[in-house]
């Protein structure tokens, strides 16, 4: 109980934000739809009733937000209101009870009503605005916050990171006093919540301060929230969040003859700066699945965000040549650490043989 009434108080600074002024109000529906919103910081509210409806806003933010539903009335089991951000899902939300407010991650944000034929009722309002701030952390280097934190959470967020070794997370309070030890969440793709988190663990006393220190074994892709409740004061925070890769270095001109499946295989080639020209190949294992390989310099690609994609569907085999940057230069490749990550196009594992050199 005690839990619940503190994560009901450190939401009430948020809940103030609702009295600034609203944009996009919709109280009532009659056909279904789709909108499309971009938070700018200016609190929206959406909200909608009536029969056959099927209702959607997709809500796209840079910052966390918080959602909170100022009123809620729909007919139980038939008329429903669901929440999908970054992956999580709230809801269905149905009937006469109000839904506690959420803390969504950055992303889309995606509401959507439906109601059957018949008996209307008076729908639900929802306003949305700016969640707390989160401080990024950048993977391996200590983030840390100097200023005097008195009690409520402090938010860190370790963005968009790719299927990897594990991701460990190290957390220091300093200088702590409270009737309480502070406590630490980590969830993926939403911000932690005293009731609401994916992760957890007991920190450590030494004199006044705090340390908290959590792996997570093979992680699943995405965007990964910590959050630091103070039931007291501290002096500074100090928060490192590390992904670690399993990645197997390729050796120039040696065949790789393996399986990948919906979890990338990762590759590293380092190409020195006498290279004289850089060539990828891939070809596929018939029967064997079709394996797509994306190639990125200097970072590790995913399916979205990549340099370069060779894609076996189409053509069992297929060569890659990386272009030099500079046209007059007598080199054909850009030297550095290039990251490969190859994975299954379909359900099923893909076998193949991949090459640089």
């Amino acid at each position: 109980m005690q839990s619940a009434i503190t994560s009901l108080v450190a939401l009430a600074a948020f809940v103030a934000l609702l009295s600034s002024p609203v944009q996009g109000q919709l109280s009532t529906c009659t056909a279904s739809s789709s909108t499309a919103l971009t938070f700018n910081g200016t609190v929206l509210s959406i909200g909608c009733a009536g029969n056959s409806v099927t209702m959607t806003w997709t809500v796209s933010t840079t910052v966390p937000l918080l959602l909170t539903f100022q009123s809620f009335q729909t007919e139980a089991g038939y008329d429903k209101v669901l929440v999908t951000a970054s992956g999580t899902v709230y809801g269905p939300f149905s009937g006469a009870t109000i839904p506690s407010p959420m803390i969504t991650g950055v992303g889309n944000v995606v509401i959507q009503f439906t109601s059957d034929a018949s008996n209307t009722y008076a729908g639900f309002t929802l306003n949305i605005a700016t969640g707390p701030v989160v401080n990024t952390l950048v993977s391996s280097q200590p983030t840390v916050l100097t200023k005097t934190q008195q009690g409520g959470f402090v938010y860190f967020g370790l963005y968009n990171y790719l299927l990897g070794g594990s991701a460990d997370f190290s957390v220091t309070i300093y200088s702590y006093s409270g009737l309480q030890a502070p406590g630490v969440f980590i969830a993926r793709n939403r911000i932690p919540q005293l009731e609401s988190y994916d992760f957890t663990n007991n920190t450590v006393q030494s004199g006044s301060d705090y340390t908290f220190r959590l792996t997570i074994p093979n992680p699943t892709d995405g965007s990964y929230y910590v959050g630091v409740f103070l039931y007291g004061t501290s002096s500074s925070l100090s928060v490192t969040g590390t992904w670690k890769f399993n990645i197997t270095a390729l050796g120039n001109g040696i065949k790789v003859t393996n399986t990948a499946g919906a979890s990338p295989v990762y590759y590293q080639l380092t190409v020195p700066v006498s290279t004289a020209s850089l060539q990828f190949q891939i070809s596929r294992q018939v029967p064997g699945g079709y394996p797509i390989a994306v190639i990125s310099q200097g970072t590790a690609p995913n399916a979205n965000s990549f340099d370069y994609k060779m894609d076996t569907t189409q053509q069992s085999y297929q060569s890659l040549v990386i272009p030099s940057p500079n046209p007059s230069s007598n080199r054909n490749a850009n030297p550095g650490n290039y990251i490969i990550a190859i994975y299954s196009a379909t359900t099923d594992s893909a076998g193949y043989i991949f090459q640089a050199n």
